[in-house]
């Protein structure tokens, strides 16, 4: 709390006027990125050119997000405010199962997916890689995320999903 009040120039006197306590702080913070989250998302969803699309416009968001965090924050939460860390496994996961589920049915009926998919096995796949993802410490959080998106897409993708896939790969070598 120290270090937060001297961030912000207050007290740590004025800081505790605003939240009850460090545990109130990191919660209202967490919920708050979850919010902003889903507002991006929403966004996402609202004008993405395709599955394809979106998926590429997530995985830059939850990259930026992942240059920002260091990669210990996730297990002190865990540790120190199990419950807190609760609210993200119980809460936020089921908000990304369903964006996983919106995303897979889109690709799907766009045709960019194939379409002998297992959706639930899928989505199951994901989530649970997810995790595994933000507990590792053996590589960058960054570069794992990197490849892991692209051998998800690369799994279920039909060959117009590659092919629009091929097309993002190659903007981004130009960016």
């Amino acid at each position: 709390m120290d270090d937060i009040a001297k961030h912000l120039g207050v007290s740590k006197k004025t800081l505790y006027k605003e939240v009850d306590s460090k545990e109130s702080l990191i919660k209202a913070v967490i919920e708050g990125y979850i919010q902003d989250e889903k507002t991006f998302v929403d966004g996402i969803f609202a004008n993405s050119e395709n599955a394809v699309d979106e998926i590429f416009q997530m995985s830059a968001y939850l990259i930026e997000f992942l240059k920002q965090v260091k990669p210990s924050t996730q297990y002190e939460l865990r540790k120190y405010y199990p419950k807190l860390a609760s609210l993200i496994d119980e809460g936020h996961m089921k908000y990304i199962r369903s964006v996983m589920e919106h995303n897979l049915r889109r690709g799907i009926r766009e045709k960019l997916y194939r379409s002998d998919l297992n959706s639930t096995l899928i989505i199951t796949f994901y989530m649970n890689n997810t995790r595994w993802l933000s507990e590792q410490t053996e590589h960058a959080p960054v570069d794992v995320y990197r490849a892991y998106i692209n051998y998800h897409l690369l799994g279920i993708m039909n060959e117009q999903g590659l092919a629009i896939y091929r097309a993002y790969l190659k903007k981004l070598e130009y960016a």
